[in-house]
């Protein structure tokens, strides 16, 4: 299935494959046949937006391009929907190497219907808040401080896969993605949503999808080139990193001096 993969590399030196692609030219396709009036956006290509449309389609078409690429099997397809308003809705996540005790993992939840797992509906539970194992990018170690949790993580090289895990997986308690666009979570944010869930930032606020629709084309691609620092402002403005150590705020405040002395050098310069 995943023999004689071609991989190449974006810009910023992430995986690229004719997978990618393909998958992201014929999803577009079908949603354009039946949701003409919807918005339409994937990783591959971001496409007009219009705040008037009634759905918005996020698509990631392979989240886990790099373990694809190898021929490992944590890899998932990913497409979200969301309402007007910017909520999730529905989603279809497809993981053809990933399933449990089969070979692939099907979740599916249709507008207004209960989520399904490879055609088997998942009932709604009372989770355990005894977390014991947390699913996770390995990256999220780096920026966030687990010291204190006594148990395990697994890493699977897929945010789609970690953010589904505790609904698919019986030994998953939680799941940590530390930074994201809105197609790494589109798709696996509705499969929560449709199970009475949510995500939330790392200090407890809930997380929303919101959009600005006066920003032009070439202001939004030069602020997109900033994202990780508006992030931080984001979160420094809504108190996102309250709690977190002294040495995080130093952190944060030296690389807003270093974007603020390589803007002033690229200027002036």
């Amino acid at each position: 299935m995943q023999s004689g993969i071609h991989r190449s590399y974006k810009a910023d030196g992430t995986v690229l494959t004719e997978a990618d692609l393909f998958v992201s030219v014929q999803v577009e396709k079908v949603v354009k046949k039946y949701f003409p009036d919807s918005n339409f956006i994937t990783e591959e290509s971001k496409g007009i937006f219009s705040l008037k449309s009634p759905f918005t389609f996020v698509l990631d078409p392979i989240y886990g391009t790099d373990a694809y690429s190898q021929g490992l099997p944590s890899w998932a397809v990913s497409l979200g929907v969301l309402d007007q308003n910017r909520v999730p809705v529905a989603a279809v996540v497809y993981a053809p190497r990933f399933g449990v005790g089969v070979d692939e993992l099907f979740l599916v939840r249709k507008m207004g219907m209960e989520v399904a797992l490879n055609d088997e509906k998942i009932p709604k539970t009372d989770f355990d808040e005894d977390v014991k194992m947390i699913a996770m990018e390995a990256s999220s170690m780096k920026v966030l401080d687990f010291s204190s949790f006594k148990g395990n993580f697994r890493v699977f090289g897929s945010a789609v896969l970690h953010m589904v895990s505790p609904v698919v997986f019986m030994h998953f308690q939680a799941s940590v993605h530390n930074s994201c666009y809105v197609w790494d979570v589109a798709g696996p944010h509705a499969i929560l949503k449709g199970l009475g869930l949510d995500v939330e930032y790392y200090v407890g606020n809930i997380i929303h999808i919101f959009t600005n629709s006066v920003l032009s084309s070439s202001i939004s691609w030069l602020l997109g080139l900033a994202s990780s620092l508006w992030t931080q402002i984001w979160g420094l403005v809504f108190g996102e990193f309250k709690g977190a150590s002294a040495k995080s705020y130093i952190y944060q405040f030296l690389s807003f001096g270093c974007y603020v002395i390589g803007a002033y050098v690229l200027i002036i310069g």
